[in-house]
């Protein structure tokens, strides 16, 4: 891909396009790199400390985010070991993953976080319950990174809540871990502690494994396909019926990017617009309408054209055309990043003048990447996931400790 990059995560990766339109998932961003520098996957050297990152992830109460030359670090909670520093202590700063491992792709989940290896490999680390690290191992808790079993190479990886998705090389879907609403899309209700194949024969670009009960892959071509739970109508089918395997979203719209928050579904169309779907009730849909849920795509309001998006828990935000962010839904713990706690039904702008490249939109705080390189990040702090040093709640955006260079 060339241009700005934007990969959904997880519990929740967004995307961001480029001059080409293409696109990334989920709880993260990909931004400009310099020139690649000849290393092996793993350094003898210490992780020094970021002063600037490529990629973000806002998880439950937890963010992670890659430096330029890929080294991964973690802050918020760490009660299940998944900022894979070796420990369970919570921290209120970004700490390096363990292992000496350099990653291009990063994202956190509910208590557990995923990342790709230069070389395609794909880690897991922290609470491992239903088998969502990948590792073949139930309940259990590692507090350094695990290799995924199996020898798939991957291009990118979403982290869910108890579950976790991947991408491969050769444009195939495999999830793994809790599958009870049939979130792993196999066409099954039983749970995997390994890597299995997504049914259907589509060719996929990306995939989120979404906040909650169901997770949404994009097609090569622009058609995005949905599975899991569906009782709010998340899978955006025109139903509130649970599907085992991929069911395709309904109205005719090419996709260029897609981010599954827990009960509600969001994507941009090709042409930059957005539009939501599924639960509605904190209007976390963006289209200015009570209802308590929509079964098909709405168009956000505002008329804004946007180049990344990223549906968290119960709040969904985007970058427009501009680098402005905007926010609606849930604001409860300020989240939305406008100098209030009252929710929106409408894109608000995120205080400041801010120039961002992405955002990452988590369980009830959001962060961002700017287009120099500065990660800031809003809203809930109570396990330290903004990364400022403290456990205080902000409405605007913090800059995160450690990160020396730009605005």
């Amino acid at each position: 891909m060339t241009g700005l990059r934007l990969r959904t995560g997880g519990r929740r990766r967004v995307l961001i396009l480029s001059a080409a339109m293409t696109l990334s998932l989920g709880f993260r961003v990909v931004i400009p790199s310099p020139p690649a520098r000849p290393a092996a996957l793993e350094f003898s050297r210490p992780a020094p400390t970021p002063e600037s990152f490529k990629v973000i992830s806002a998880g439950h109460y937890h963010t992670c985010g890659l430096a330029l030359d890929g080294w991964a670090y973690c802050w918020g909670d760490n009660s299940a070991g998944e900022l894979g520093d070796g420990t369970q202590s919570d921290r209120h700063v970004p700490v390096p993953v363990s292992g000496g491992l350099a990653f291009s792709d990063i994202s956190a989940g509910y208590y557990h976080t995923c990342a790709v290896g230069i070389d395609g490999k794909a880690y897991c680390w922290g609470d491992g319950g239903q088998g969502q690290l990948g590792d073949g191992s139930l309940h259990e808790i590692h507090v350094t990174p695990r290799p995924v079993s199996g020898s798939l190479a991957f291009v990118e990886i979403s982290a869910g809540r108890e579950r976790s998705c991947g991408v491969t090389t050769e444009g195939r879907t495999y999830c793994w871990g809790d599958n009870a609403d049939g979130g792993l899309g196999d066409n099954t209700q039983a749970n995997s502690a390994v890597p299995v194949a997504l049914s259907g024969a589509h060719h996929d670009e990306r995939v989120d494994a979404g906040h909650a009960s169901h997770s949404c892959s994009l097609a090569y071509g622009g058609a995005l396909y949905c599975w899991g739970g569906n009782r709010d109508g998340g899978l955006g089918d025109g139903t509130v019926v649970a599907r085992l395997s991929p069911t395709r979203v309904v109205g005719g719209i090419a996709f260029a990017t897609v981010s599954v928050g827990a009960e509600h579904t969001c994507a941009l169309a090709v042409a930059g617009p957005a539009y939501c779907w599924g639960q509605n009730t904190s209007g976390q849909l963006g289209d200015e309408r009570f209802d308590a849920l929509s079964t098909r795509p709405v168009l956000v309001a505002g008329e804004l054209t946007f180049r990344s998006l990223s549906a968290g828990h119960y709040h969904t935000c985007g970058v427009a055309a501009d680098g402005t962010a905007y926010c609606w839904g849930d604001n409860g713990s300020g989240e939305l990043g406008d100098g209030s706690t009252s929710g929106t039904r409408h894109p608000v702008r995120v205080a400041g003048s801010l120039t961002f490249a992405v955002v990452s939109a988590g369980h009830y705080h959001t962060c961002g990447v700017t287009t120099e390189g500065v990660a800031y990040c809003w809203g809930g702090n109570s396990e330290g996931e903004l990364g400022n040093g403290t456990t205080r709640d902000s409405d605007t955006p913090l800059r995160v400790a450690g990160v020396n260079r730009g605005q």
